[in-house]
């Protein structure tokens, strides 16, 4: 590879840094400082990734659009951001006022307008020329117009007051302020004497522009920065400025109570400018007047939980911190105040419980849905197994007696057919109510399928277990249903196949098979009677 393709190489190695680091600036957008931080290296990826685009246009015309147009949005940005960027790294905040910003970025704004329309004026590049090397254009040579000097000075001048800036952190600051300093410094000046020195044409050979070669070593140092300084995270470096940039509330109150000081987020909190608030009594702007001196007599720190309605009538809900303000000396001279708004976190607890609530609501009626059949109110299937299964093993282990009985309603496909499905359902609920008025609380009773209920019946006898199955079949045959017209009896009975416990029986199924069968001989023998089976 060639001299000038490892050049090309490079610059777009820089343009890869210096983006990556102005998209993670700008995850802390909310920092002004961030911003401005993002700019910065934004203007420094346009630089040199318009470099890089310049060499491999496949024309001179595009070559000369990359390289002398596009390219000095980076170049007339590189400079602004970068001063705004020192001016909040050292909270000057006093110089990055909207009107001031306005004046900051207004001269790029003429200089592009100059650089973009140059073709009709030799203000800015009066001729230029470009070659071919190793297949990548380059800028051969080129005479600067009056406008540009303008445009250096401009860019200079704000550079070097950047520098003065970041010089007087290095001599007047401590640690780790002062560190966090020397590696901007030392990042910017390396670019700028590189532009210096391509400004000046002191290299020889075809116009290699060492100012994004320079970006490279910058991104690098500033990578070092954000690492080991948490660069923007510790910035605004001026501790009084801390307070002034947080989103929590900050009051200095003196020892009887009136306000001394406030940072800008206790202007939501006290919903008063600061100006007006210094001076005048705290306990006008609580719903409660707290006795301060008195909560702190015993510790340092106290925390409350106070709640007051906004003037937008928002209930609002503030974490209070009521800290000892106290010199070297231990002399206590007042009272800090820090107040969070937390009423979204305390909605959100009341939400997370309320949705508690009705999970524990919602999985008590699927447990209900799932032990219980719907329609009948008896147990479900499912459940009924899982309740057999364990009187089975129990009645097994003590060796006591356990019968079994299926019930089908006689007919019940005909009943659906001739009165609907709405008077099946009623005859279905009344006939699981009949049954279950003649069961124990102990027997268990369950629908095991359309018209099919099941009967366990535990400690209970072959001839016990027959008591009840005829009463069972009695009771239903005497009952009353009358169809939708209120006027026709529809007679209804059932079939029953009792089975009981004995050694021969293998386990639940065959206790149901046996069942099943003995109910299914009832319904052959004509139906509306008992029929038992025992195994063999």
């Amino acid at each position: 590879m060639g001299y000038y393709r490892i050049f090309v190489l490079l610059l777009f190695c820089s343009s890869l840094v210096t983006l990556g680091l102005s998209l993670y600036a700008f995850r802390y957008r909310r920092k002004p400082v961030a911003l401005a931080f993002a700019g910065f290296t934004l203007a420094m990826t346009v630089f040199s990734l318009s470099s890089v685009l310049s060499a491999l246009s496949p024309t001179v015309e595009l070559a000369e659009f990359w390289m002398n147009k596009v390219r000095f949005i980076g170049v007339d940005y590189v400079p602004v951001f970068f001063l705004v960027f020192v001016l909040l790294f050292e909270s000057r905040y006093e110089y990055v006022t909207p009107g001031k910003l306005l004046l900051f970025f207004s001269f790029p704004i003429v200089d592009l307008l100059l650089i973009f329309s140059n073709r009709f004026h030799p203000l800015f590049i009066r001729s230029v020329t470009f070659k071919q090397v190793e297949g990548l254009f380059y800028r051969a040579s080129w005479v600067p117009g009056p406008w540009f000097w303008v445009h250096t000075v401009y860019a200079y001048t704000l550079l070097l007051i950047g520098f003065s800036i970041l010089g007087w952190v290095v001599w007047r600051r401590s640690s780790p302020y002062r560190e966090q300093a020397v590696l901007l410094l030392a990042g910017a000046i390396l670019p700028m004497f590189a532009n210096v020195v391509v400004t000046l044409r002191l290299n020889g050979g075809a116009a290699l522009d060492f100012t994004s070669f320079g970006f490279t070593v910058t991104g690098l140092v500033y990578v070092f920065a954000l690492h080991r300084y948490r660069l923007l995270d510790l910035v605004p470096v001026a501790r009084d400025m801390v307070v002034e940039c947080i989103d929590d509330a900050v009051i200095v109150v003196d020892l009887q109570g009136r306000i001394v000081d406030a940072n800008p987020a206790a202007e939501n909190f006290l919903e008063r400018p600061r100006s007006e608030v210094v001076g005048t009594w705290l306990k006008d702007y609580l719903p409660v007047d707290y006795d301060l001196v008195g909560m702190l007599q015993d510790s340092e720190h106290r925390q409350i939980e106070i709640e007051f309605r906004m003037r937008d009538d928002r209930e609002a809900i503030f974490d209070l911190r009521v800290s000892r303000l106290s010199l070297r000396d231990g002399a206590w001279v007042g009272i800090l105040l820090v107040a969070r708004d937390v009423t979204e976190r305390v909605a959100m607890v009341d939400d997370r419980e309320r949705m508690i609530i009705e999970l524990e609501a919602a999985k008590a009626e699927l447990m209900r849905q799932v032990k219980y059949d719907f329609l009948t109110g008896v147990y479900s299937r499912r459940f009924f197994l899982e309740l057999a299964e364990k009187e089975l093993v129990r009645a097994l282990r003590y060796r006591r007696p356990l019968s079994l009985v299926m019930v089908d309603i006689d007919h019940f496909k005909r009943v659906n057919d001739t009165y609907g499905h709405a008077c099946g359902d009623r005859i279905l609920v009344e006939v699981a109510k009949g049954i279950k008025q003649e069961l124990r609380t102990v027997d268990i009773l369950a629908r095991f399928g359309g018209e099919e209920f099941v009967i366990l019946l535990p400690e209970t006898d072959l001839w016990q277990a027959r008591q009840v199955a005829e009463k069972i079949r009695a009771k239903i045959a005497g009952m009353s249903f009358l169809a939708p017209d209120n006027e026709t009896e529809i007679p209804v009975t059932i079939s029953l196949g009792l089975t009981a416990l004995d050694g021969k029986v293998a386990g639940l199924d065959d206790l149901i098979r046996l069942a099943d069968q003995a109910m299914y001989a009832a319904k052959a023998d004509g139906r509306d009677c008992l029929r038992e089976k025992i195994p063999a």
